[in-house]
């Protein structure tokens, strides 16, 4: 395996962000079809036990990863060309971290299967701990993967896996409801859509040959722990509504918030990956390094309009889409899908004044905030939910947001002064009309 990081070739950045963001795209339509699949297959009490399987096995592999990525790029450049055994000294550490993360992960997923699940179904059972097996294991031993390919700049490679593993599982949602094969169908075959990306990603990358160290090891978790109180705070605070859910409610409240969030986030992310496009060639074009964040405060500007715009419509659209896609056993999940969409509209543009903090070195400031998000959510669940039930938890979760953007505002207006804290969420005619000019460009060049 040829070690030594390899070039860009003649695509620059801007290519690659553009890649990312017709991945992401790609991705989103395709959990839409999967899930569109998943819900009329299975109705709402199948579907919110699926829903509890998944988000364990996928939260637990995102608490065990560790931020191995990022820690492998940091190390990668110090150490030069003397990559190989940092590779092989990362997989030594990953032969202890699966058996860990999978030891504390099934007592988790034992108990809420046995709490939400009226019967004892071993193949249930069974294909629900293959799933959480499959999870972190892939998850760990990819995430070394992807910070061997982040740091040799493959980005080409790190979209294809990407898109590759929802494109397997909707081949296989397909397959399964032609078949009829149920939950137990479904289960297995998002394994395999787990396990067929793993052995492709193995192929590419390889093994490396060299003999792990004792010293990189220390250097690999040290790095890795020192990234990851950050991430996990993050993982957490952007997943505890869901993790609120799956562990208060019944299998049909469950099925019926999965359904309503999946179509809202889905496509809440949609605009904000487009206007991180449109609003890039716009900073660059407004020399970003003498104005400062004037110009991040307006695509921020940018990202609240589209997504004020779009939450809107998800909230108008959500009661007469929801049943027409997923089936009329969900008909009640389209006004819980109004809420979401509402709840949802600060994330694009909270997620987009947080790069800038980080761009700038604050990225305690940044933590933060994800404990400001995670307080005010639990405190509100807490007081709603036993009167509001599921809402309550919709209810918290639009707070939460509102109150890690207001954060977030606070925080850019310390990082620049001269920047008025409206600024960076009111929308002002300039930007409407710089952001309408960059609609108009991104067309004509299209049709070029």
């Amino acid at each position: 395996m040829n070690s030594a990081p390899r070039p860009r070739g003649r695509f620059g950045l801007r290519h690659w962000i553009l890649g990312s963001m017709a991945a992401t795209v790609a991705v989103l339509l395709m959990n839409i079809v999967s899930g569109i699949i998943v819900a009329r297959e299975l109705g709402p009490y199948a579907r919110g036990i699926f829903a509890i399987v998944t988000f364990w096995a996928s939260f637990t592999a995102a608490v065990a990863q560790m931020s191995l990525s990022d820690a492998i790029v940091i190390l990668w450049y110090r150490l030069s060309r003397r990559v190989d055994p940092l590779l092989a000294s990362a997989f030594d550490v990953v032969r202890v971290a699966v058996p860990l993360a999978i030891i504390g992960g099934i007592p988790v997923l034992w108990i809420q299967l046995e709490r939400a699940s009226e019967t004892r179904d071993t193949l249930l059972i069974v294909s629900s701990l293959a799933l959480l097996v499959c999870s972190i294991w892939t998850g760990i031993v990819g995430e070394v993967y992807r910070g061997q390919l982040r740091a040799e700049n493959r980005f080409g490679a790190l979209q294809i896996f990407t898109i590759l593993q929802p494109l397997i599982y909707v081949v296989g949602c397909l397959i399964v409801a032609a078949s009829d094969a149920g939950i137990v169908g479904l289960l297995v075959a998002y394994v395999i859509s787990l396990l067929g990306v793993f052995l492709v990603r193995w192929w590419y990358c390889g093994t490396p040959a060299a003999r792990p160290t004792r010293r990189l090891k220390r250097a690999i978790v040290g790095t890795a722990f020192r990234l990851h109180a950050g991430t996990l705070v993050q993982v957490v605070a952007g997943q505890l509504d869901r993790m609120l859910v799956v562990s208060l409610f019944g299998p049909t409240d469950i099925g019926l918030f999965y359904v309503a969030a999946s179509l809202a986030s889905i496509l809440q992310a949609a605009p904000a990956a487009a206007i991180k496009s449109i609003a890039l060639p716009a900073m660059l074009r407004s020399e970003i390094a003498s104005r400062g964040g004037r110009s991040i405060a307006r695509a921020s500007q940018m990202m609240i309009l589209v997504s004020v715009s779009f939450g809107t419509m998800l909230a108008l659209l959500s009661p007469v889409v929801i049943p027409l896609f997923f089936g009329s056993m969900f008909v009640s999940a389209g006004p819980l899908g109004s809420g979401v969409a509402i709840a949802t509209i600060p994330v694009a543009t909270r997620s987009f004044i947080v790069e800038f903090l980080k761009s700038r070195g604050h990225t305690t400031a940044v933590l933060y905030g994800n404990l400001v998000q995670v307080g005010v959510l639990i405190t509100v669940s807490v007081l709603a939910a036993p009167m509001l039930g599921i809402w309550g938890v919709v209810l918290a979760a639009g707070l939460a947001q509102t109150a890690g953007l207001f954060h977030a505002c606070h925080q850019a207006c310390r990082v620049d002064p001269n920047i008025g804290w409206l600024e960076w969420i009111v929308p002002q005619w300039s930007t409407m009309i710089d952001l309408a000019g960059e609609v108009g460009r991104m067309l004509r060049r299209t049709r070029l």
